[in-house]
């Protein structure tokens, strides 16, 4: 009797087993078949969204040419003189006025020479002198006396050389500005040729560029231009002073030189754009803050018919007074958020 039992129940519970199992794969239910949950793209345009309608219409161009800053007026200072320096007057960055003494180099042997050389020049005059008088009294001849005056004038040149040689044991400065850099210190050995310092005026500056020949048509002289220079926010004006009238061989580029204004603080060397216009092309400009930033990625959120808002890579180009200008990605007739905002955010 237990034995029966035992098996009814073992039999019993398997059954059971058996319904569980078949419940849980969906026998004994209705399935749903496989297939495709549709799913609207990107996420709900929010109420508050600013939606700027994207159209197309001519766009300026310009190409940034890139150049170096240099003074119209810089003078590198060299010896002309084989001596020892025995004072180094300014350094780097000050500034200097016309005919101040920047350097000073040994003179000795030069005044021994002036010294010498006007002795010379005393002795020389004395006979002319003596020569002149025997003439009146027709004493000595004409060619005698002719001798004496050339001997006179000849030896007064070399004084006055030996004097101008000595004034080069001096160096003034030849203008108003500023001393870029110094080559030499007090001790040196310098000899003739040799850079001592360079100096530039501060007040005339200007930027010059090479011209790539696709622009040279749309520039002239007289043109003013925006100039962005390293370490400064904002661009500022210059003026084509001038425009190659040969080609580069090498390069293919025409230079231009584009003078700064007297108040824009530029040191020699310091990099700039000279920012070219070209003629105007259909294109699209949207606000900056239309463009959402991604690591390098660059997207805009685009506002569908059906009131979704969808993100699109796009490529941008040239800003301007709050716009860029979008290269690829955008199409006239679309619609985007005027402000990007993060996906799902709300007000």
């Amino acid at each position: 009797m237990k034995r029966g039992r035992r098996v009814v129940t073992f039999v019993g519970t398997g059954l059971g087993l058996v319904l569980v199992l078949l419940w849980v794969s969906g026998v004994l239910r209705d399935r749903i078949g496989p297939g495709r949950v549709e799913h609207p793209p990107g996420f709900a345009l929010p109420p508050d969204a600013e939606i700027v309608d994207v159209g197309e219409a001519p766009l300026p161009r310009a190409t940034d040419v890139p150049g170096t800053a240099v003074s119209e007026r810089q003078v590198r200072m060299r010896s002309r003189i084989h001596a020892p320096v025995v004072r180094l007057a300014v350094s780097a960055g000050q500034t200097v006025a016309e005919g101040e003494v920047l350097a000073e180099l040994d003179d000795r042997d030069l005044q021994e020479a002036v010294r010498a050389a006007q002795a010379v020049v005393a002795q020389a005059q004395a006979s002319y002198d003596r020569t002149r008088l025997l003439h009146e009294r027709q004493a000595v001849t004409d060619q005698a006396l002719e001798e004496a005056e050339s001997r006179f004038r000849a030896s007064r040149a070399q004084a006055d050389q030996a004097e101008v040689m000595l004034s080069y044991a001096r160096i003034a400065s030849p203008l108003d500005g500023q001393v870029a850099d110094t080559y030499v210190e007090a001790g040196d050995l310098v000899g003739p040729g040799q850079e001592l310092l360079t100096l530039f005026d501060p007040g005339r500056m200007r930027v010059e560029a090479h011209l790539p020949m696709r622009l040279a048509p749309h520039l002239q002289v007289g043109d003013t231009l925006a100039v962005h220079l390293d370490g400064r926010p904002e661009p500022v004006a210059g003026e084509v002073t001038e425009i190659a009238g040969a080609v580069d061989e090498v390069t293919r580029t025409r230079r231009i030189k584009v003078r700064l204004g007297d108040d824009t603080p530029v040191l020699p060397g310091t990099y700039g754009r000279v920012r070219v216009p070209e003629p105007p092309r259909p294109g699209i400009r949207i606000p900056e803050t239309a463009v959402l930033r991604s690591g390098q990625l660059e997207l805009v959120q685009v506002a569908t018919p059906e009131n979704r808002v969808v993100r699109r890579l796009v490529r941008t180009g040239l800003r301007d007074e709050g716009l860029v200008e979008i290269l690829s990605g955008l199409r006239g007739g679309e619609r985007i958020l005027a402000v990007a905002r993060p996906e799902g955010s709300g007000p």
